[in-house]
């Protein structure tokens, strides 16, 4: 990776989304759940290209079991407040989730059915994907991949 890619991959992996730029699909979210079914803390991530270590995230993941789907995806920043992700799917590899940030960067998220195993968190810097819904109307990456990968660890 560049010396000018760097920053532009560490703000991907950093940002913090305005809740009025998010995409259909994620709401504001003034604490965690009452009552999680997991949680999950990213203590690093890494450059799918050079294999390059940051740290991870400041923010804390739960999964509830709400929403129109049935699970929704909590991310909490150390200041209490945060999102959280409605757009859910489930395939071979587990429970899904994306969000993004209207013309900026987006995140998928893959979460294994057992929940004592690690998820996932790609990330998808601004214009390295094309966002668009499915015949389903879920919204999810429909052209691109993923610049960064974070280990989502249970707690």
């Amino acid at each position: 990776m560049s010396r000018v890619s760097i920053p532009v991959f560490l703000g991907a992996l950093l940002v913090v989304a305005c809740a009025g730029s998010l995409t259909p699909g994620s709401r504001p979210a003034p604490g965690p759940p009452r009552s999680p079914i997991a949680t999950y803390t990213v203590p690093f991530c890494e450059s799918m290209t050079t294999s390059e270590r940051m740290p991870g995230p400041d923010g804390t993941y739960f999964l509830s079991q709400e929403g129109p789907t049935g699970l929704t995806l909590y991310e909490i920043e150390s200041n209490g407040r945060g999102v959280k992700v409605l757009n859910h799917w489930v395939d071979n590899q587990g429970d899904n989730f994306f969000a993004f940030v209207r013309g900026s960067h987006g995140w998928h998220f893959v979460i294994p059915q057992d929940r004592t195993q690690p998820g996932v968190r790609f990330v998808y810097p601004a214009g390295t994907y094309s966002p668009g819904r499915d015949a389903s109307r879920l919204i999810k990456v429909m052209a691109g991949s993923p610049m960064g990968r974070c280990p989502m660890i249970p707690q």
